[in-house]
């Protein structure tokens, strides 16, 4: 005895419709399948004041993002878009030097100049004691507080 299906061909090209959209949108039907973060924060000097000039850094290799935001002059900071979630090393380091004049001859930035705010070891991600931090979902507001 044979047994014979008729498909109708409406049918197998809706299904794969059906398969197409899937794979499309994904199966948990969010736009990012890592959960985000907002960071903000304040940067605060081994002397105990706020951090007026400065660079925040975040790195993840673990994660492969990072990201990077200048301080304000009262020691605030808030990344411009969200992160995944996640440890992170922050590295604080001073501000790039400004572009050049078209006329003026180059200046080197004067490094020596941060070195009372912005010790040394705060400025690479090898030797940063910020290293690990846990970057939760949603909202995180930190305080980054240098020590000598």
């Amino acid at each position: 005895m044979r047994l014979r299906l008729k498909m109708n061909p409406r049918d197998g090209l809706s299904q794969l419709m059906v398969l197409t959209a899937l794979a499309i949108m994904g199966c948990g039907g969010s736009s990012s399948p890592h959960p985000m973060a907002t960071v903000r924060g304040k940067v605060v000097t081994p002397a105990g004041t706020p951090l007026t000039e400065g660079m925040v850094n975040f790195d993840s290799p673990e994660l492969g993002v990072g990201a990077s935001q200048a301080v304000e002059k009262d020691g605030t900071f808030k990344l411009p878009a969200e992160i995944r979630a996640g440890k992170y090393t922050v590295t604080i380091t001073p501000p790039p030097p400004p572009p050049p004049e078209p006329t003026a001859k180059p200046m080197p930035l004067d490094l020596n100049r941060f070195q009372e705010t912005i010790p040394m070891k705060y400025r690479t991600t090898k030797t940063s004691e910020f290293k690990g931090m846990q970057i939760n979902s949603g909202k995180n507001d930190l305080t980054l507080e240098m020590k000598k």
